[in-house]
């Protein structure tokens, strides 16, 4: 959660229920990228003509491609090398206003082609078993908020 303490703007606290040693070991974040979709572009339950989803995901590919690279080039400035060299984790978050059903998973498609893109800048060297532990999709209920997707990077668990 992040807060507003005198420590600091926007950090984050432990909330008070996690011990320090479990607060410790939580797996740190190494890039948040705010897609700019409110929702999962292609789903997995989504039928489409071949070509209308092969644009969708070139699409979604080029935007994840055209973030990555931004954030890279801020990344290096401080001293980052690229590609990572660690393994990683990849989740997108479907942030939702609403309690409506949805299918967690759906949204694989669309994390597929964003982690192609990011792979396409050199931000990870593949997307294979050996450079990326999981990738996968949550739901997440923010009420009074506008849907949104984000896409994190995280060291692997």
């Amino acid at each position: 959660m992040t807060c507003n303490c005198p420590a600091g703007q926007g950090h984050v606290c432990r909330p008070a229920w996690v011990t320090e040693e479990e607060w410790q070991r939580r797996p740190k974040i190494l890039a948040s990228f705010e897609t700019g979709y409110p929702d999962p572009p292609l789903r997995s339950n989504k039928r489409l003509h071949h070509m209308a989803e092969h644009r969708i995901k070139r699409d979604i590919r080029q935007t994840g491609f055209v973030q990555a690279t931004r954030w890279a080039c801020e990344k290096r400035a401080e001293g980052w090398t690229f590609p990572l060299g660690q393994v990683v984790e990849v989740r997108m978050i479907w942030y939702v206003p609403t309690k409506h059903r949805r299918d967690a998973d759906s949204g694989q498609p669309t994390l597929k082609s964003y982690l192609d893109g990011i792979v396409d800048a050199g931000v990870l060297a593949d997307d294979n078993y050996r450079h990326v532990r999981r990738a996968y999709c949550e739901v997440h209920h923010n009420p009074g908020e506008p849907m949104r997707l984000v896409v994190e990077i995280r060291e692997a668990t």
